[in-house]
């Protein structure tokens, strides 16, 4: 499986990531002499991008002190969970935005032929499965978000249908033109989610899982101990 790291590095993605937007928590590209992911480790690369949301999010003082000891405990389980022997070391299709692998859990299809964000076409091999399922949950209309400074932006989700009335393309507008437009924008998670009336999860709710983690990272580590002895 690929090691999970909390970076300031990122891959060039299929669309454009605006000037201002906030550095994402990343793993590095996938090891073909690495095995799959399991569950646990997907769990961890899901916390790492929440953890990204709340970093953007410019949280007082207070809870960005609270945010940053989270990130600390999970690059803590992270390192654990790359330090224990891992099985299936063949397994095909697994990358940094699917660490699952794309054979045995592919990526949904988009619900429509075409979807632009900002005016650049979207491949869903360039998204995550959670930015996909959002892209596909979301319904036309006009929205509100908030950027990384706290002012808010029209956000559009503009629908095109063919002459059978079926779903054709889906366009995501936001101002983006200027250079002050491209300043302090947020991921596309954050504004699909604030668009839908989806909150971030809260710091104590990650947290719980997080102590759940290490238990079941204590527990794995006894059991592969047994085998061993």
């Amino acid at each position: 499986m690929s090691d999970l790291v909390l970076s300031d590095q990122v891959s060039e993605p299929d669309f454009d990531v605006m000037e201002g937007s906030a550095p994402p928590v990343i793993m590095p590209p996938a090891n073909p002499n690495m095995a799959q992911p399991d569950q646990t480790t997907a769990v961890l690369a899901m916390m790492a991008e929440m953890l990204r949301e709340m970093r953007a999010s410019r949280a007082a003082p207070a809870q960005s002190e609270a945010i940053e000891t989270l990130a600390k405990a999970v690059q803590t389980l992270v390192n654990a969970e790359n330090a224990r022997p891992k099985e299936n070391p063949n397994s095909p299709g697994v990358s940094v935005l699917n660490p699952l692998g794309e054979r045995d859990h592919p990526r949904a299809d988009f619900r429509c032929k075409r979807v632009f964000w900002a005016g650049h076409r979207l491949n869903k091999f360039g998204l995550t499965a959670n930015e996909i399922e959002l892209i596909n949950r979301i319904q036309p209309g006009h929205y509100r978000v908030t950027k990384a400074d706290g002012s808010t932006i029209p956000f559009d989700v503009l629908a095109k249908h063919d002459l059978a009335g079926r779903l054709e393309q889906l366009m995501f507008q936001f101002p983006c033109k200027t250079s002050e437009d491209r300043q302090n924008h947020l991921s596309m998670v954050s504004y699909l989610k604030e668009a839908m009336g989806e909150s971030m999860p809260s710091v104590e709710l990650l947290m719980d899982r997080i102590n759940k983690l290490q238990a079941e990272l204590a527990q794995k580590e006894l059991e592969q101990k047994g085998t061993a002895a």
